[in-house]
């Protein structure tokens, strides 16, 4: 009856606890079970019953299953080790043969037949976690290779109608234009870039209704391109029809986004929302975004009046001078430097 420690994997790296955790949500087993996740073997025991039975020093022992997951950044087999004698209180056991079973079965310390077990199936799938992750995402790159070839597939008649109205957009025939987009929309009606632009047509001509609902689809087909794009034109749709806080919604999208990528590149999206919240006489969060856009631009003299006129409306005079004088510094700044 051999000694044996418990062996651990050696390093563990911060995408196995990710890989695992994942896994483990996928699968249902707990992360504090998940994150014990090494390169190498790592052995479990799972007690049956208490015995009689020391260790050679006098340690108290128990009767146990012993199982042993085999890793590479996750776990790709298991290992069924059978019955061992755990030591109390420590992470070791010693081992037990056939011979050694017989024997403490003859003299009583264990019972015979020895308690049955089976390894749990969220044990057993946890202990194959590599190839279930691989397997998943193979079904991921494939099922997204034939997405993307059944999308291009309806695209494809809707290109030349595409491509015709973006010729017609720039040279300013804005009917053909409108025109074209149409069939190519008719065709796809998940193309979001026809929608963009037509929604855009739409806009300018005054069509406010029509532009919200071609900038509401292209947003809802979800192309990270032209998404966010569309926000920002929607915003300008709501805007002229005094739908503020669909304005205000549509614009903090695009600052969040901004943010999740940590673009800061967003000083005229924060202004534009500042005077959203101006029209709703809302002139603290007025003056929260306007503050950012002079953070992000430290020379924005349109920044400084607004924020200006925000403070003045808030009774708060000396705030108020003072931007007005950076503003008139500004201003006075870039005069004599175009003289």
């Amino acid at each position: 009856m051999p000694w044996r420690s418990i062996r651990r994997g050696g390093f563990c790296t911060l995408l196995v606890v990710i890989n695992c955790l994942v896994g483990a949500f996928a699968l249902g087993v707990s992360p504090a079970h998940a994150g014990k996740m090494y390169f190498g073997t790592q052995d479990t025991i799972k007690r049956i019953q208490d015995v009689a039975i020391k260790g050679k020093n006098g340690e108290e022992l128990y009767l146990g299953h012993k199982y042993s997951t085999h890793s590479f950044v996750a776990p790709y087999s298991l290992s069924d080790d059978g019955y061992v004698l755990g030591v109390k209180g420590r992470e070791s056991y010693y081992s037990l043969t056939q011979q050694d079973i017989e024997k403490f079965q003859a003299s009583g310390l264990l019972p015979s037949p020895l308690p049955a077990y089976e390894i749990s199936t969220i044990d057993y799938l946890f202990g194959h976690l590599l190839w279930i992750v691989l397997i998943v995402i193979a079904l991921f790159i494939v099922g997204g290779s034939i997405k993307q070839k059944r999308k291009m597939r309806i695209r494809a008649p809707a290109l030349p109608f595409f491509k015709s109205a973006l010729e017609q957009h720039s040279s300013g025939n804005l009917n053909g234009a409108v025109a074209d987009y149409t069939k190519a929309i008719e065709i796809d009606p998940t193309y979001a870039e026809p929608l963009l632009n037509r929604g855009i047509i739409h806009m300018n001509r005054g069509n406010h209704e029509e532009a919200i609902a071609d900038l509401t689809k292209a947003i809802n087909c979800r192309e990270p391109n032209v998404t966010l794009l569309a926000h920002l034109q929607r915003s300008k749709a709501y805007e002229k029809i005094g739908y503020e806080d669909k304005v205000i919604a549509d614009l903090t999208t695009v600052i969040n986004a901004a943010k999740k990528a940590k673009d800061a590149n967003v000083a005229g999206v924060y202004f534009s929302r500042g005077n959203a919240y101006v029209r709703k006489q809302d002139y603290k969060k007025a003056i929260a975004d306007f503050t950012q856009v002079i953070k992000l631009e430290p020379h924005a003299e349109v920044a400084y009046r607004a924020r200006a006129e925000a403070y003045q409306q808030r009774g708060k005079s000396d705030l108020a001078q003072a931007d007005y004088s950076a503003a008139v510094n500004i201003a006075g700044q870039r005069g004599a430097a175009t003289s």
